[in-house]
């Protein structure tokens, strides 16, 4: 099957995939973050492990902590990215080009922030009602 796609200009650079490569730097600092909270800040974390409650406590902290590190370094990694990677060249003091829909990008903000947002809410309602049975009956 022969292709249709143009050949490009010599000399022209290849646009790189943004989103492999966001992706990939985020994976390893969301996991690094993840491990370095679950194994190095959760041991430490108040109110300690006096208690069957206190330990819930922690255990609860910890969770939600790993949950919300990689939310978290997702927006930073973005940040830093879109300052380095997308600023305008010095003196190009034309307008971008107008951004529409990316389906793409739409659905995945969608499906990843509900599933965190269900995720807590089951983690939430476990939790509550497992340990003490509060507003289970």
């Amino acid at each position: 099957m022969a292709t249709t796609e143009t050949p490009a200009a010599p000399g022209a650079q290849r646009e790189p995939n943004h989103a492999w490569r966001l992706f990939a730097v985020w994976f390893v600092l969301a996991l690094a973050a993840d491990l370095v909270i679950w194994f190095v800040w959760k041991p430490h974390l108040p109110p300690g492990d006096m208690s069957s409650s206190a330990q819930h406590q922690q255990f609860d902290i910890a969770v939600l902590a790993v949950t919300g590190a990689p939310v978290v370094v997702a927006v930073l990694l973005y940040f830093v990215y879109a300052i380095v990677v997308w600023r305008a060249k010095p003196g190009d003091d034309s307008d971008g080009e107008p951004i529409y829909g990316n389906t793409k990008v739409q659905a995945t903000w969608i499906i990843g922030t509900s599933a965190i947002v269900l995720w807590l809410a089951v983690f939430g309602t476990i939790e509550l009602v497992g340990p003490a049975g509060a507003g289970a009956g």
